[in-house]
């Protein structure tokens, strides 16, 4: 009988450690001379990040940061690209591939792309071209796309913008930094 609560008690201790260590994961103090973070980047650059999806990171006081995705698995049924992921870090010129549904381009299979800086100003312009037959809804079809452009001087972050055909709205949003 002994043996037996030696165990159960193990066990418990095991199971109280691990809820631990998931719920409120491994914190890290506040290191001295380093600002409390404002968003996830800030967080990622000081502190652990737990590898979810989206990834999230604790500083130090147990603050939860999670990475913004855009609206990429909202849009995934729809478009998506293959050359980059959120938050990747972009320089110019910008190519963009990846696969849209028929009716996401317009009648010369084709759709905008935008580069836009956190107050929604546009800096950089391109076209996405299909790459193949379009406007069937039921389909994907490749398309790509170049983007050149100049950051803006004091942002270090901003969003692409790949809108749908005209007279539709619900663009997908890619967050991304620059180099």
């Amino acid at each position: 009988m002994k043996g037996v609560l030696e165990i159960a008690l193990i066990l418990a201790l095991t199971v109280g450690a691990a809820y631990f260590v998931w719920e409120k994961g491994v914190s890290t103090p506040l290191r001295p001379g380093v600002a409390e973070p404002n968003d996830f980047v800030d967080c990622a650059t000081h502190y652990p990040v737990r590898e979810s999806y989206p990834r999230t990171c604790t500083n130090g006081l147990g603050i939860i940061y999670i990475e913004y995705l855009g609206n990429t698995k909202e849009k995934e049924d729809r478009i998506y690209v293959s050359s980059l992921a959120p938050n990747d870090r972009i320089s110019s010129p910008l190519s963009v591939r990846g696969r849209a549904r028929g009716d996401w381009f317009n009648n010369d299979g084709e759709f905008p792309v935008e580069l836009r800086d956190a107050s929604g100003n546009v800096f950089g312009r391109g076209t996405a071209s299909a790459k193949g037959l379009w406007g069937d809804a039921n389909y994907f079809t490749s398309y790509e796309a170049t983007v050149a452009f100049s950051p803006p001087r004091f942002e270090s972050s901003g969003v692409l913008v790949l809108s749908p055909a005209q007279g539709r709205e619900d663009p997908l949003t890619i967050p991304v930094s620059f180099k």
